[in-house]
């Protein structure tokens, strides 16, 4: 059932509707409210020194390195009992990575750029050398994060290619006349 409330939690003082089924549109539109509203919850960056950046910036790259090679190497599932299960659930779980973690981690080198300015306006092209010569730079990182996400991409089309042969084997043995 619907009903007005007194009270907006978003917009105090103004009423709303509450549904118990709301379609998508209400859903995210409320969500998109809710992380306007709501303070950064989850991606900090701590940055006062270049070493500082330098420790950060590696952390990330290295994150998105090791899911890059673990998106294009790692084999695709192969299981006798139902596979199709087995594929759907890597699908939802790299979907589920990819509206979750990958945002953050896209938030993070945001943040990253904005303390490598300051890093820039107050430390000389010496100092920085360190973070051109191990490509940590906000570009380098953003690179990384690109290359990262074209492996994810891969590696789900992938899936629903494997998933998609998979299904049309099961339609086809289903069809196979009984004698």
């Amino acid at each position: 059932s619907s009903g007005i409330n007194a009270e907006c939690p978003l917009r105090p003082g103004e009423p709303y509707d509450t549904v118990h089924n709301p379609d998508e549109k209400s859903i995210m539109t409320y969500i998109a409210a809710l992380t306007a509203k709501l303070p950064d919850l989850g991606v900090h960056v701590d940055v006062a020194t270049i070493d500082d950046y330098a420790t950060h910036a590696r952390a990330v790259k290295q994150f998105l390195g090791d899911k890059k090679n673990s998106w294009d190497t790692d084999p695709l599932p192969v299981t006798v009992d139902s596979p199709t299960e087995t594929i759907q659930a890597e699908i939802d779980a790299l979907r589920a990575f990819g509206a979750n973690q990958m945002p953050d981690k896209h938030k993070e080198i945001d943040l990253l750029a904005k303390a490598y300015k300051e890093l820039e306006a107050k430390t000389d092209s010496d100092q920085l050398k360190i973070i051109t010569d191990e490509a940590l730079t906000p570009k380098d990182l953003s690179e990384s994060f690109n290359i990262a996400l074209n492996a994810k991409k891969g590696r789900e089309q992938r899936l629903l290619n494997l998933l998609k042969k998979e299904k049309s084997t099961d339609c086809d043995s289903a069809l196979i006349p009984l004698l």
